[in-house]
């Protein structure tokens, strides 16, 4: 396969197949839609077929899935009452997500660190969240445009990821949890005071004795 064209700014790569089955490339301007693309699907972002993908292969569990769908439902409510946000923002809480999705609080908090770390939600400040707008967006093609212009700022990369990447994210998270807490067990039990832990004079020295 002959190797991808490269893009000049303003500019978006769009797969075909020609009549042979051949995949051919071509170049052309964006006009305020980014195109998306892997090795099993391609599409425009404002479709987010790349993304729906992507999320149907992933091994996640479904209190992620529901949350990921209502922070994309957020997003279509965002600028409307009762919270505000800047067009591209969504501007909400851990309750609040957690009321529409029906997922505990503790599941809302595990899904958004993960959807942050693969690069799919970014968190603005304190209940301020901009989702990635090269996957999904509600607005027009220049708000669009605006916004993965911010977006780059911030947040130079992101993944797609494979089938077994969610879990194995899951696993090291939750051994890293356990070194943490194993650690602060340790120091828990070591640093107590010295003067409440110790024996009486006496009672060391007839245990030294009895050694």
């Amino acid at each position: 396969m002959a190797d991808k064209p490269k893009l000049g700014y303003g500019e978006q790569l769009v797969t075909r197949l020609d009549s042979r089955g051949n995949v051919v490339y071509s170049v052309q301007k964006i006009s305020g839609r980014t195109f998306a693309e892997s090795d099993t699907t391609k599409g425009y972002t404002t479709d987010a077929p790349l993304m729906m993908l992507t999320l149907a292969q992933m091994d996640i569990p479904q209190t992620w899935m529901r949350t990921w769908c209502c922070l994309v439902g957020f997003q279509q409510m965002s600028g409307k009452a009762p919270r505000r946000a800047p067009l591209g923002m969504l501007k909400t809480t851990h309750r609040d997500i957690s009321v529409a999705s029906r997922v505990s609080r503790t599941y809302v908090g595990e899904s958004l660190q993960f959807f942050n770390d693969i690069g799919w939600l970014r968190t603005a400040r304190r209940s301020l969240y901009q989702l990635n707008p090269f996957l999904t967006f509600a607005g027009s093609s220049a708000d669009q445009e605006r916004a993965q212009e911010e977006w780059v700022a911030a947040v130079p990369e992101f993944l797609m990821p494979g089938p077994e990447y969610a879990t194995a994210w899951r696993k090291e998270r939750r051994e890293e949890q356990r070194a943490v807490a194993k650690a602060a067990n340790v120091v828990a039990l070591g640093g107590a005071r010295p003067e409440k832990n110790e024996m009486p004079a006496a009672a060391k020295v007839r245990h030294i004795k009895s050694a």
